[in-house]
């Protein structure tokens, strides 16, 4: 198990293509000079004690696939650069202390499969640029401080599979069109502020195994 900082002149392993760092007992920030790993295509770092914000030039990475950040005590804003890796298909954030919103140029992250951002202080809407990720197959937001609307563009993903939403402030109602997704496993509203009566349509969905819409005004 190592511990200290992850050091500046990591930057300088130029042929580096994955950097797994999770499960440690790493303190301080992550540098800056990541941003000159241009061949990295996984960055794990979660399970440790890191801190300040995911820094801006990690949108340098284009060749980066997979970014585990989780369970660590990240402040700050998702930053917008993150949009700049088109080939992103995997974003774990969850288990920090995030704050701001999702930042609507995710929507341009094609080949994203897996969205999670449990666990943190993200509040503001859903955006509906997400609705544009044919590929994604997980949104996993449960425990923020998210409110507003579940978008009706969410049908849209015709292969998700997971979508967990729970905990949060969400005041709308359930989209109609939500039950017409055919992959559709896994479904988490409970505790927000959902509304209105179940629709007939629920029984569209013939394959969904698990849904949880306790404590709501249903």
């Amino acid at each position: 198990m190592f511990d200290g900082g992850i050091p500046t002149d990591i930057g300088s392993l130029h042929k580096l293509e994955l950097l797994d760092l999770g499960g440690n007992n790493l303190i301080g920030t992550i540098p800056s000079t990541v941003g000159n790993l241009s061949r990295l295509r996984k960055f794990y770092i979660e399970d440790n004690y890191i801190q300040g914000n995911i820094p801006t030039d990690i949108g340098l990475l284009s060749n980066l696939n997979e970014l585990n950040m989780e369970l660590n005590n990240l402040t700050g804003h998702i930053p917008r650069s993150i949009g700049s890796l088109k080939g992103l298909t995997f974003i774990e954030l969850s288990s920090n202390n995030l704050t701001g919103t999702i930042p609507s140029i995710v929507g341009g992250l094609e080949r994203l499969r897996r969205f999670h951002v449990d666990d943190n202080k993200i509040e503001g809407l859903i955006p509906k640029e997400l609705c544009s990720l044919q590929q994604l197959g997980e949104i996993s937001f449960r425990n923020n401080e998210i409110t507003g609307l579940i978008p009706d563009c969410i049908s849209n993903l015709s292969l998700l599979q997971k979508l967990v939403l729970n905990a949060n402030r969400l005041n709308s109602s359930i989209p109609v069109t939500l039950w017409d997704l055919e992959n559709l496993l896994f479904l988490n509203l409970s505790s927000n502020f959902v509304s209105a009566s179940l629709p007939a349509s629920m029984r569209k969905s013939s394959v969904i195994e698990n849904v949880d819409l306790s404590r709501n005004q249903i």
